[in-house]
């Protein structure tokens, strides 16, 4: 009896391990994993793309690498449009930017592709960041972005942005984008806007600190800004990863209509009080809308 007993566990065994070792080939299942292209233009968009895409490879348990043909040193997409140049815009040069794409690369993603993955299914997911985002739309928005979903990543990113000198405890924390896009209708909201918005915040939280967070100034005769009078305005400070610790971190964020106030909405969690302004980049449920034109 004893040895009918250890003949079914040998047996048991060597079947576990045939399983164990075929499995793959058993299931007939291949691995699947995603290749993506970067976007060639500033930090906000080409972050944008790629917590898009790393979101959706991490719901479906895909492996997420970067293209070996992207390269992160380039700004084309940027420059290429409206006759603008990099140095219009931003308050970091275009070395240091370049060395915050690889941080925003080595927190996402790490891995370069250079077909050094073999029985493999392969998706392939270009720049095109409304697509991307389309796909997480059709999944359900917020079954692909959750408190749940954002949690390493935030926590990721946050282990390489740089320590912040503002206290975010109390902080209503405001984006307002300028720069270049002041004359652009679909982009610029006018400080006046933000009149409603700034006394109901005022009356609701009577002992926050609110701070203005742009780039350049705009031209007094298009926006004099007066509506903020009285408000600290950081106009090209901090640094523009230490300006996203902030936004991420702050008791209260009001977004601009910008991917650079998109990225640190998305790794806030739902308990966090999120203003959104709207525009082509759609909303979390648990945002409030200041803004709807």
């Amino acid at each position: 009896m004893i040895k009918y007993l250890l003949l079914i566990i040998i047996i048991i065994y060597m079947l576990y391990n045939y399983y164990y070792f075929n499995k793959e080939k058993f299931n007939n299942k291949q691995k699947t994993i995603i290749i993506t292209d970067t976007r060639t233009d500033l930090l906000g968009a080409f972050t944008n793309h790629l917590l898009f895409v790393k979101l959706y490879a991490d719901y479906h348990n895909y492996d997420l690498y970067i293209s070996k043909n992207s390269d992160i040193n380039n700004f084309d997409g940027f420059e290429n449009q409206d006759n603008i140049t990099y140095d219009n815009v931003s308050n970091e040069n275009k070395h240091d930017h370049k060395i915050n794409r690889k941080i925003i690369v080595d927190s996402l993603i790490k891995k370069i592709y250079n077909n050094n993955v073999n029985n493999c299914k392969i998706i392939n997911i270009n720049n095109d960041t409304l697509s991307i985002q389309g796909k997480i739309e059709e999944i359900g928005l917020d079954k692909v972005i959750n408190d749940k979903s954002i949690n390493n990543i935030r926590k990721n990113l946050l282990i390489n942005l740089p320590n912040k000198n503002v206290d975010t405890n109390n902080l209503i924390a405001i984006h307002f984008r300028s720069g270049e896009i002041v004359n652009m209708q679909d982009r610029y909201i006018h400080s006046s806007k933000y009149k409603p918005l700034l006394e109901n915040l005022q009356h609701k939280y009577s002992n926050h600190k609110i701070i203005i967070f742009t780039s350049n100034l705009p031209p007094k005769h298009i926006d004099d800004l007066s509506t903020f009078n009285n408000l600290e305005i950081y106009s090209n400070k901090p640094s523009v990863l230490e300006t996203w610790r902030i936004f991420i971190e702050s008791d209260v964020f009001v977004m601009g209509r910008s991917s650079f106030s998109y990225v640190p909405a998305l790794l806030r969690n739902s308990n966090q009080i999120t203003y959104y302004a709207d525009f082509w980049h759609p909303k979390l449920k648990h945002w409030e809308t200041w803004y709807n034109n």
